[in-house]
C-alpha cells in the first residue's frame, strides 16, 4: 500500500490492486472512524 499526500492537501491511500481512497487532510478524522472497514476492503480476495 503506498500513501501519498499532496500539495492540495489530500491524502491518497492505493493499494496493489489501484484502488484508491482519498481524503481531504481535515478529514484525517472520518479516516481514523474507518479503518476498519478500510481493512476489511483492501483484505477482501476479490
Amino acid at each position: 500500500m503506498t500513501v501519498s499526500i499532496d500539495a492540495d492537501n489530500t491524502v491518497t491511500f492505493e493499494d496493489e490492486q489501484n484502488r484508491m481512497i482519498t481524503l481531504h487532510i481535515a478529514e484525517l478524522d472520518k479516516l481514523i472512524s474507518i479503518l476498519p472497514q478500510l481493512r476489511a476492503l483492501l483484505d477482501d480476495p476479490q
